[in-house]
């Protein structure tokens, strides 16, 4: 069949330089090269064993985030960022497994918490004695300890009943107020803002109030989201209630999901529960992103736990062209992990068939990632192995 497959990237992330390098492998000599980093294990019987199928020849091609290791590439492995070339025997097939990760965006992650106030949360959520906190606070108390490092992360706090008011800074503090005038806050500062103005915080994320406006919360968060200049964008979505707005909230919830953010909820009881599942979340990989509480004192759980869950979607397109011409399409969403790796089934090609000079030979690869934020975040990669 062949004695080298030349492998010409494409692209990598859509409007980022790659760099270039070369890698080569003969199965006939003892000796793997590898350059630019690219890890050996020479050493290793299990990894020729793998690569090496009966008849076959097992090519591994990673797609790494930029701050993956190159280390932890086998000696059979390839990367998708330059071109590679492999020195192969002749082969009776090609066996392609492709692995990688779903890479965080570049962009700003802009995370926005609201927050049910209404006059039911009264007897559901009290403040506790001693501390004077409340479920909805030890919350907010948590996320700053979790998400304060997080250098490109800008946080928003509503809190809802009847309408809806923003965490804003002051000269003196802090204050709940119109979301308009409202903008987001560094993750860092939210941090600062739990550590100094603990009592003030509490004492409005434990309160309550008559009504129960969805819209108003939604209308708010829309402010926050477009004052935040672009990025990523995620609402979580705390309530014990349906809204008196049922029509009004379904509608603009729609709305930002479909033009703004991506939407978490968290329920607790089954009016608000059913309402926020059917209605408000997102929905990723053919399920809702909700959760719902059984116990108060659990939100910070469900906060977190929603919080760290890949929602990444994405597929993998393959196109073999030449003489032997197919093509499909893998989903990667079940796929994809918490820590962003997938590894996708392997693509076995029949390869037996001699060359055409005349005609080019080889297999076209498209992965497309979305993160599961907001539509911006989504990225293409492609890559081209040519059978020469």
């Amino acid at each position: 069949m062949i004695a080298k497959i030349n492998v010409l990237l494409l692209g990598l992330f859509t409007g980022q330089a790659c760099s270039t390098y070369e890698s080569s492998y003969d199965p006939s000599s003892s000796e793997t090269v590898h350059s630019a980093g690219a890890a050996s294990n020479d050493d290793d019987p299990s990894s020729e064993q793998a690569s090496n199928e009966e008849g076959g020849f097992a090519l591994h091609w990673h797609f790494p985030c930029e701050e993956d290791s190159l280390e932890q590439v086998d000696s059979y492995g390839f990367y998708a960022a330059g071109h590679n070339w492999l020195n192969i025997q002749t082969l009776e097939s090609f066996q392609l497994k492709v692995s990688g990760r779903a890479c965080d965006s570049i962009a700003a992650r802009n995370t926005v918490f609201v927050l049910d106030t209404s006059g039911s949360m009264g007897d559901k959520d009290r403040p506790q004695q001693g501390d004077n906190s409340c479920s909805r606070y030890r919350v907010l108390e948590e996320l700053a300890a979790k998400l304060y490092r997080s250098e490109a992360l800008n946080l928003g706090v509503i809190r809802f009943s009847g309408s809806a008011s923003c965490l804003k800074l002051t000269a003196t503090g802090i204050t709940f107020g119109d979301c308009q005038s409202a903008g987001l806050i560094a993750a860092h500062e939210f941090k600062r803002i739990v550590d100094e103005h603990s009592d003030q915080l509490k004492s409005v994320a434990c309160s309550f109030n008559g009504g129960t406006s969805y819209t108003s919360a939604l209308t708010a968060a829309e402010h926050l989201f477009a004052a935040g200049g672009g990025g990523n964008n995620e609402l979580y979505f705390f309530s014990d209630g349906e809204p008196g707005d049922g029509p009004a909230a379904k509608t603009a919830a729609t709305r930002m999901k479909n033009k703004h953010a991506f939407i978490a909820t968290i329920g607790f009881g089954d009016r608000a529960g059913n309402f926020l599942k059917g209605n408000i979340s997102s929905v990723v990989k053919g399920e809702a992103a909700h959760r719902q509480a059984n116990n108060i004192s659990d939100l910070a759980t469900h906060f977190n736990n929603l919080l760290d869950t890949n929602h990444a979607t994405g597929k993998l397109k393959w196109e073999r062209y030449g003489l032997q011409p197919d093509s499909g399409t893998v989903t990667l969403d079940a796929l994809i992990q918490n820590d962003g790796s997938y590894s996708v089934p392997a693509l076995t090609f029949d390869v037996s068939e001699p060359l055409d000079n005349k005609e080019q030979e080889g297999v076209r690869l498209e992965i497309s990632i979305q993160p599961g934020f907001s539509k911006s975040s989504e990225y293409t990669i492609k890559a081209d192995l040519r059978f020469e």
